[in-house]
């Protein structure tokens, strides 16, 4: 083998003059060639497996004399599994509940919401004076969005 060093200005051996495309070209060609191939045992591997699965079916699907020639599917081997460890001794107490305070009968009413000088309504989830009252949807804030129910 022959090595020859010269600089890559010389005349001696040009990628465009040798390889017509560039070396670009022969990359891309050999990269295109390459996924070709894997395309091609792609699908060659997936059409055996496939043919193997839907075999695999019929022969489950036959009586184990009807097959000409195809010896019946082999049972599945049994597999001896050991017994399992006894589960550690969990040991519960109980202690009473603590005592509950007692409930209010009956829920307290929510406070009015406050009013300004100008008749708006604070505001309970922003806290500013920017509520208007709708004919349709009642009291709403202009700045989040807040509704009250009208009832």
């Amino acid at each position: 083998m022959r090595i020859l060093l010269v600089s890559p200005e010389s005349k001696v051996w040009n990628s465009r003059a040798h390889l017509h495309n560039g070396l670009g070209y022969l990359a891309g060609a050999l990269i295109h060639a390459v996924l070709g191939l894997m395309l091609l045992l792609n699908v060659a591997a997936s059409v055996v497996a496939t043919g193997w699965a839907m075999s695999r079916a019929v022969l489950k699907q036959l009586p184990p004399g009807d097959a000409a020639g195809v010896p019946p599917i082999p049972a599945p081997v049994a597999v001896p599994v050991a017994a399992p460890a006894a589960p550690p001794e969990v040991r519960v107490t109980t202690r009473p509940a603590p005592p509950t305070p007692a409930r209010a009968a009956a829920a307290a009413p929510s406070p009015a919401p406050a009013v300004a000088a100008d008749g708006k309504r604070q505001c309970p989830k922003c806290g500013l004076y920017e509520t208007q009252r709708g004919s349709v949807i009642g009291w709403y804030c202009t700045v989040c969005g807040w509704r009250d129910s009208r009832r």
